[in-house]
């Protein structure tokens, strides 16, 4: 995303991701479950 929008663009594009998830975490009172790299790897292939 920096590299199509510029670092300031792309700081606040993660930002207003950020917000968005932690309010979907907050609105519906779901907890965090941190997930590993590897889970990560594995759905990005998918």
């Amino acid at each position: 995303m920096k590299r199509k929008l510029g670092t300031p663009k792309a700081v606040v594009a993660t930002a207003h991701k950020l917000r968005r998830i932690v309010y979907h975490m907050l609105k519906n009172q779901t907890p965090f479950t941190a997930v590993g790299a590897e889970h990560e790897d594995e759905r990005y292939r998918e």
